[in-house]
């Protein structure tokens, strides 16, 4: 039974990527293990950290820094939790692409402007409004296809902050261009 889900012996781009048991008496018979799977590849010993993980935590590190050093700074209280989740789903494709920043972008304020017009409108009593903004702002993206799923956190906080106009603009926009800007600027410099 041994050797029947082993690695396979990789001598370069030719090798295998996916293995299966083939002896009809086994267990493992019908299971196909594929290699390049994400779970595999957190603990393949064989293939070291890439130059795009590397990407993926600096931008995370530096963007998140930053927007945290401007909290401090502007005594405005940014979003975080949204900014860090946009900067962690660039963990599995680092590299900067323009379409992604412009709907990361123009999720985010839309986002954001739905959650001030129902504060305007006066629909920010508690989290089932918060929630029942998020939904809408959320199908509105799906609409639109600019969907960008941490950007509904900037409904949901923007009603519970009771946000006026301006969170349009910072902490939202400045935030979310600390983070695509981070981005950007990394890709090109790795």
């Amino acid at each position: 039974m041994a050797g029947l889900i082993d690695p396979p012996a990789r001598s370069g781009d030719d090798a295998p990527y996916e293995s299966s048991a083939t002896h009809p008496n086994s267990i493992a018979h019908n299971i196909t293990i594929n290699y390049k799977s994400p779970i595999y590849s957190l603990v393949d010993p064989v293939e070291p950290v890439g130059k795009h993980k590397l990407l993926a935590f600096l931008n995370l590190m530096v963007s998140t820094t930053l927007v945290a050093l401007i909290t401090v700074e502007t005594h405005v209280a940014f979003i975080l939790p949204p900014f860090i989740a946009t900067a962690a789903t660039k963990i599995p494709d680092p590299a900067w692409r323009l379409h992604r920043s412009i709907v990361v972008i123009t999720s985010y304020l839309l986002s954001a402007t739905v959650g001030v017009v129902f504060v305007l409108l006066h629909l920010d009593q508690g989290i089932l409004m918060a929630v029942l903004a998020s939904t809408l702002a959320y199908g509105i993206e799906l609409i639109l296809n600019i969907e960008h799923p941490p950007s509904v956190l900037a409904t949901f906080l923007g009603i519970l902050e009771r946000a006026s106009p301006t969170y349009i603009l910072h902490p939202v926009l400045a935030g979310i261009a600390v983070i695509e800007g981070v981005n950007y600027l990394l890709s090109r410099a790795i």
